[in-house]
């Protein structure tokens, strides 16, 4: 099976928007047609219309929510990265990502950060849990965010 890497992200993207378009195109129809609607003229349409909006709008809001609290997130966790230690940046190298280290992180934590120069993060807690052959995979795994452009989508 061949891994097309441009077309995933892509196709992921689209995938996971049909439902909120559908979504958006009722609440809009309803909007620019008003009360004429023949959708409002009913009570169910009236509800069916008001729970869709709801639903959209909450959607809207916890996307929003989740994306604020992530970054923050990562954001401090970068703060407190220290350049690779020699058994990271020799795996990193033979990947082929950049990497630093994350200190005193009570979570196990491999992350690609950055839009414009990706890093690879890795924590020191993730480091001691791995053996080399399992931080190399991740590192690849990584690579492929990198790869695909997903750190431009969800940085």
């Amino acid at each position: 099976m061949h891994d097309d890497r441009r077309a995933q992200s892509g196709l992921a993207a689209a995938a996971a928007c049909v439902t909120a378009l559908l979504f958006v195109v009722l609440v809009v129809y309803g909007i620019a047609n008003g009360a004429s609607s023949p959708c409002l003229q009913t009570l169910p349409g009236r509800v069916i219309f008001g729970a869709l909006s709801a639903m959209m709008l909450a959607a809207i809001g916890r996307s929003i929510l989740r994306a604020v609290r992530r970054r923050r997130e990562a954001r401090s966790a970068v703060a407190f990265a220290l350049p690779a230690s020699a058994r990271l940046s020799r795996i990193a190298a033979s990947v082929g990502v950049k990497a630093c280290e994350i200190v005193d992180s009570a979570q196990s934590v491999v992350m690609l950060y950055g839009t414009r120069s990706p890093v690879v993060y890795v924590s020191t807690k993730a480091l001691s849990l791995l053996s080399d052959e399992e931080l190399r995979a991740a590192l690849h795994h990584e690579r492929a965010h990198e790869l695909r452009g997903d750190h431009r989508v969800a940085p």
